[in-house]
């Protein structure tokens, strides 16, 4: 994941969205962790910065990014929702077996995807 943590405060506020202390500490490790995080994992990180920050305060900052999207939710085949970055261009690639989900950036893809379907 490539995007600046600046682009996703300028989004957020071009939105209108109001970017709160916790909201900026949840966006601080959605960035510092660079791996499509659950809400649970942030929450974790969170705590390490901000150990009061509440379950629903993760929920909730993460809400209103994805309504504007500024934050996509992904879903794994087992039901777990990652949270990433609106990021221009690219694709994921998954892990069946540990459920991971990881960016992957080739233009041959896109072409495909372009030009055949």
């Amino acid at each position: 994941m490539n995007t600046a943590l600046p682009d996703l405060t300028g989004d957020l506020t071009e939105h209108g969205l109001k970017v709160t202390p916790q909201g900026l500490a949840i966006l601080q490790v959605i960035h510092s962790l660079n791996n499509h995080p659950t809400a649970k994992h942030i929450l974790t990180e969170a705590r390490k910065v901000k150990p009061q920050t509440a379950t629903g305060t993760v929920y909730h900052a993460l809400a209103m990014p994805v309504k504007h999207n500024v934050l996509k939710k992904l879903s794994t085949n087992r039901g777990v929702m990652h949270n990433a970055p609106v990021v221009p261009s690219h694709h994921h690639l998954y892990c069946n077996t540990c459920d991971r989900i990881e960016d992957y950036h080739d233009e041959e893809p896109d072409e495909l995807l372009r030009n055949d379907f």
